[in-house]
């Protein structure tokens, strides 16, 4: 059986903390700048934004309350699913900058692809469908135990 190295289940609550205080930089990044040709640009958004994806990774890389063979089973195939996405979102993303650069004004539009958001993606991905197909197994676990 191979083992996978995770951080503690107490580091969830960290990362999400972390999260929030992530979400709070770019909120305040998004009322002080209005102005939506430089909204992506400012500090306090790349701040932000890198905070968020740290946390998402620590929330990511944490184990379970419970950690088995079902859990680590949902992890992987969540991560499969991720890379799909991700893949499907690289694809399709030139094509809608192309689009909106096309029939929309191209200084609001041209800065959708940085690195932030190169790598925020597939790990806020990631955690919310690990979430989810955690949501949903352990719902069906009750489901079960009822009947």
């Amino acid at each position: 059986m191979k083992t996978f190295k995770l951080l503690p289940h107490g580091w969830q609550k960290a990362g999400w903390t972390i999260a929030g205080i992530g979400a709070g930089m770019m909120l305040w990044s998004a009322f002080l700048n209005r102005n939506a040709s430089s909204f992506f640009s400012s500090e306090q958004w790349a701040i932000g934004s890198a905070i968020w994806t740290i946390a998402f990774l620590i929330i990511a890389f944490t184990q379970e309350e419970y950690e088995d063979e079902r859990i680590r089973s949902i992890r992987m195939n969540t991560l499969g699913i991720t890379a799909i996405i991700y893949a499907a979102m690289i694809i399709l993303e030139p094509l809608a900058n192309f689009i909106l650069v096309r029939f929309f004004d191209p200084t609001v539009c041209a800065k959708s692809i940085t690195i932030r958001t190169i790598f925020l993606k597939p790990v806020l991905i990631y955690v919310v469908l690990l979430k989810f197909f955690l949501w949903k197994e352990n719902r069906s676990l009750k489901y079960e135990e009822e009947v």
